[in-house]
C-alpha cells in the first residue's frame, strides 16, 4: 500500500496465487488429478479524499481458478476440466451535506464465467451484473432521523455449449442437447424510513417506520 498524496490519495494492491500440486503429491492424491487445482487473484483499491468530508474509493478484482479431475465411470473413463473467472469493479462515493446529512453512492459491475468440460458436456456459463445504489440519511434532531434510497440492478445470464441428453451417459459420442440461452433480469427498488428516538419522552423507546 502506497500513500501517494498524504491524507488525500493512496493505492493498495493485493495479489496471491495458489499452487497445489506439491500438496497433492505429499498426500498421495496427485493421481486423482489431470491438472492440480490452481487459483490466482489480484485486487487494487484506489482511495481519494476530494474534500474534508468527501471520499471516493475504486476497487477492482481479477480472479480465476482451474482444475482437472480424473473420472472413472462405467460408461466413461476420462477427465473433468473446470475453470472459473471473475472480474469485478466497484466505485463508492460518500459525502456529508451540511452538518447532519450523509449521501452514499455505489456503482458496480461484475462478470463471472464458469466452464465445464467432461465427455459430451461442454458448457460455458456467463453471469453479468450491473448495479447502482444511492442512500441518503439526515438527522433532523436528536429525536428524529429520515433515511431514503434507491437501487437498480441489471443482470444477464448466458448458457452456451452442449449437455448430455441422459445423465447416465456422458461419453463424448453420446446424445447431447445444444444450449444457447440468455436470461435478462432487471430490478429496481426504493425505500424511505423515519426513526423517532425517546418516544413519549421515554428513554430507549424508539419507533421505526418505513416503506
Amino acid at each position: 500500500q502506497i500513500p501517494i498524496l498524504e491524507n488525500k490519495f493512496g493505492i493498495r494492491i493485493y495479489a496471491q496465487k495458489s499452487y497445489t500440486e506439491a500438496l497433492m503429491w505429499m498426500n498421495g492424491d496427485i493421481d486423482d488429478f489431470t491438472a492440480a487445482p490452481t487459483s490466482q487473484d489480484l485486487t487494487t483499491i484506489l482511495s481519494y479524499n476530494y474534500s474534508k468530508t468527501g471520499k471516493v474509493k475504486v476497487l477492482g478484482t481479477l480472479a480465476s481458478d482451474a482444475k482437472g479431475v480424473k473420472i472413472d465411470r462405467a460408461e466413461f473413463d476420462g477427465s473433468f476440466i473446470g475453470s472459473t473467472s471473475n472480474r469485478f469493479i466497484n466505485i463508492q462515493q460518500r459525502d456529508i451535506i451540511g452538518k447532519s446529512s450523509i449521501i452514499k453512492n455505489s456503482l458496480s459491475y461484475n462478470q463471472f464465467s464458469n466452464s465445464w468440460q467432461m465427455g459430451s458436456l461442454d458448457l460455458d456459463q456467463i453471469d453479468k451484473v450491473f448495479k447502482f445504489r444511492s442512500d441518503f440519511e439526515s438527522i433532523l434532531s436528536g429525536e428524529f432521523k429520515i433515511s431514503a434510497g434507491v437501487e437498480y440492478e441489471n443482470r444477464k445470464k448466458e448458457y452456451i455449449g452442449r449437455i448430455p441428453k441422459f445423465d447416465f451417459n456422458i461419453r463424448p459420442d453420446a446424445e447431447s442437447s445444444i444450449l444457447d440461452a440468455k436470461i435478462i433480469e432487471q430490478r429496481i427498488g426504493t425505500y424511505a424510513e423515519i426513526t423517532l428516538n425517546n418516544l413519549l419522552n421515554i428513554s430507549k423507546l424508539h419507533f421505526v417506520g418505513g416503506i
